[in-house]
């Protein structure tokens, strides 16, 4: 197995230009829509609470992109959802905010490695944590913990040769965003394996929790508190 290579992605840096940032977030709710990224959440909500009203929180959003899709495809299984989005970039925000729309989703501005989340219902997290470090990871897995009410959920890549060779290929044939050409094989090489995803759970003290590979190389951790 390759070993882990963490490195500056273009779309972390504040400084990058607001039409390539928008072009690089559009291109990247293509690749989600196309590989059903907002699926390992829907599924685990649908597992860990009935339908009804739901609370949701979604750490580093970008723009809201996945978050949409999960409200869209809950709602037509009788969830009633309200969003709070959260993220670093009030660029990212904006994007979100006019994805929503007048739908009932509040934007907050706030670093997930430093800030304290706010408590929700549902805390989820996808495709964010392997631009972290192990102690940012285990961190953010922690405060996310302390946030939930009834159900964490992480959907993230899978650190494996065919998920970074993918990288290469993919994001080419689906967006013309260099932007993501050059960050999608940098998060495949910076993504954790299983093992490493499991050994940061259990240092966060998310005991029980459940952890499964998703293809093509993606893996979705669970959690449900013990209140």
């Amino acid at each position: 197995m390759l070993g882990r290579v963490l490195t500056p992605e273009i779309m972390d840096d504040p400084a990058i230009e607001s039409d390539r940032h928008a072009r690089a977030l559009r291109g990247l709710a293509r690749i989600n829509a196309i590989s059903l990224a907002a699926l390992p959440i829907v599924n685990a909500v649908r597992k860990a609470i009935p339908p009804g009203p739901v609370r949701l929180l979604d750490v580093a959003t970008g723009s809201g992109d996945v978050a949409y899709a999960v409200a869209k495809a809950l709602a037509k299984r009788g969830y009633d959802c309200s969003f709070t989005l959260t993220d670093i970039s009030d660029r990212a925000l904006e994007l979100a905010r006019r994805r929503f729309g007048d739908q009932n989703a509040e934007t907050v501005i706030l670093d997930a490695t430093a800030d304290a989340l706010p408590e929700s219902d549902v805390v989820m997290c996808s495709l964010f944590l392997h631009h972290l470090s192990e102690d940012q990871a285990l961190s953010l897995l922690s405060s996310m913990s302390s946030a939930t009410r009834e159900l964490l959920v992480v959907n993230d890549l899978r650190r494996t040769r065919v998920g970074i060779a993918l990288a290469g290929v993919v994001p080419r044939i689906l967006t013309r965003s260099d932007v993501v050409h050059v960050d999608a094989v940098k998060s495949a090489r910076s993504a954790f394996t299983l093992h490493e995803l499991a050994s940061l759970a259990e240092n966060a003290g998310l005991a029980g929790f459940e952890l499964r590979r998703v293809p093509p190389s993606r893996m979705a951790l669970r959690w449900k508190p013990n209140r």
